[in-house]
């Protein structure tokens, strides 16, 4: 538990960090009218819906084991597949600018079936534009991923 204390406080303070220096670092701000989506220069890819933009991917794999619990003796090895889907959604507003991020991971033991999970974590990162110097950044994330032996 207390390593998932000091990446909340890791993550947190580096949050705060970024937001205080934010508003130094900037030199030149955008204007605070909307920007018409058609005028950006490099256009995200992806699959646009009015004002939404939609990522999509999918990995899957196989993967050999040779030690799956990492021990100096009697060491087991297994085959492993994997699956893994993304799906991002983001805003294209300049003035609020939104990510939503969902993942889900399945590792799929032949042998051992014991240390077959699924994974999955989601993530909303934003920033809204309240003035010309003035952002406020919003972050959640939400998931379960275990962590390899």
């Amino acid at each position: 538990m207390r390593g998932r204390a000091r990446k909340t406080i890791a993550g947190l303070s580096l949050a705060a960090g970024l937001l205080v220096a934010q508003s130094a670092a900037m030199a030149e701000s955008p204007p605070l009218k909307s920007v018409a989506p058609d005028a950006f220069l490099d256009t995200p890819a992806g699959y646009r819906m009015g004002g939404l933009v939609f990522h999509s991917s999918v990995a899957t794999g196989l993967i050999y084991d040779s030690n799956v619990f990492s021990t100096h003796d009697a060491a087991a090895s297994d085959r492993i597949t994997f699956l893994r889907p993304e799906l991002s959604v983001s805003t294209l507003d300049p003035n609020y600018k939104f990510t939503f991020r969902s993942m889900l991971e399945n590792l799929d033991y032949e042998n051992l079936k014991s240390e077959n999970r699924t994974d999955y974590r989601a993530e909303l990162d934003g920033r809204i534009r309240a003035r010309r110097d003035l952002e406020i950044g919003v972050s959640a994330t939400a998931g379960r991923i275990n962590e390899p032996r």
